[in-house]
């Protein structure tokens, strides 16, 4: 979060009111560039290509300057095609918006490929320890999962 912030200051710096952005700016184009890596590393499928972002753009800017929202076409796992929206607000990055999740504006760093997955292995999981066998709903021996009590391997096969 401390490298989130840094990067909000860098971009409000080069960009006091919004209103000096520049579509093509090399300055936003790092930022834009900055933001998606570090939302980035918490992505669980795909990897961003660091240093791919192009046609950056001011798509939107509120007469004051104090709103914006910026656009970026990016490559990801060595040339797959990708866009962000980033919108802006009082100075504050309010949430990015990327090509696999179009339509759902989300904090920096707050995938969510992690919920969907957590999701799944949770209902496989369930799915799993409902067949089971004796009064304590614990699996029969060889039919699931049980849980291990450890945070590191929270189940194990039973």
């Amino acid at each position: 979060m401390r490298r989130i912030g840094l990067l909000l200051v860098l971009v409000c710096g080069l960009f006091p009111s919004l209103g000096e952005a520049r579509d093509g700016s090399e300055k936003l184009r790092a930022a834009l560039d900055h933001l998606v890596a570090v939302d980035s590393q918490s992505w669980m499928f795909n990897r961003y290509d660091v240093g791919s972002m192009t046609n950056v753009a001011v798509q939107q800017r509120s007469r004051d300057g104090g709103t914006a929202t910026l656009y970026g076409e990016y490559t990801y796992n060595g040339g797959a095609p990708g866009w962000v929206r980033v919108r802006l607000e009082g100075g504050e990055l309010k949430c990015m918006e990327f090509w696999d999740f179009s339509g759902i504006c989300r904090p920096i760093g707050a995938s969510p490929s992690h919920r969907i997955f957590s999701t799944v292995v949770t209902g496989v999981l369930a799915g799993a320890m409902s067949g089971g066998g004796g009064s304590d709903d614990r699996p029969a021996p060889g039919q699931g999962y049980c849980p291990s009590g450890d945070p590191d391997h929270p189940f194990y096969p039973c």
